[in-house]
């Protein structure tokens, strides 16, 4: 679990060099220690709902590292400045709501109107930061944050 081979590079060889071993042990990258949700409905009149869904997402985690060349090979190596996952991103508190209208035609045919907001609270929580703690000016720089509140509409007919 310590290596990712997602980016299609050849990780068979990746302890070879016991450099690459330094501070390997921890807790996973992307790991959230906590995680909660929160889901509900009303029923409102007029044959109208409100529906909430609330996630809570405890920071996941991360490492510094220093990015070093390898002079035998020529490229570069990743060497973990301490322990994997020892840092960690700031909680996620995500809140969706949906509120709904049911037009019925028949016992077996309505169409539902609808509106959704995604991200209602929008606390923009930094999700990635660099990482490369020597060498880099970018280092703690958040690269991405959750995305910002969004509005949806539409309608779904069923029959």
């Amino acid at each position: 679990g310590n290596v990712a081979d997602s980016d299609g590079y050849d990780y068979t060889a990746a302890y070879e060099n016991p450099n690459n071993a330094i501070n390997s042990n921890g807790l996973l990258p992307g790991y959230n220690d906590y995680e909660g949700k929160i889901r509900g409905t009303v029923k409102l009149p007029w044959d109208m709902r409100v529906a909430l869904n609330f996630t809570y997402l405890s920071g996941t985690r991360w490492t510094p590292y220093v990015r070093t060349p390898w002079p035998d090979v020529g490229s570069r190596s990743d060497v973990f400045v301490d322990t994997l996952g020892s840092e960690k991103y700031s909680s996620e508190h995500l809140l969706d709501m949906r509120l709904s209208k049911n037009i019925r035609f028949t016992k077996k045919s309505n169409l539902e109107i609808f509106g959704q907001v995604f991200n209602v609270l929008n606390t923009g929580t930094t999700l990635y930061y660099s990482s490369e703690r020597l060498g880099s000016s970018l280092f703690g720089v958040p690269g991405a944050v959750e995305q910002g509140r969004r509005l949806q509409l539409g309608l779904r007919a069923s029959f």
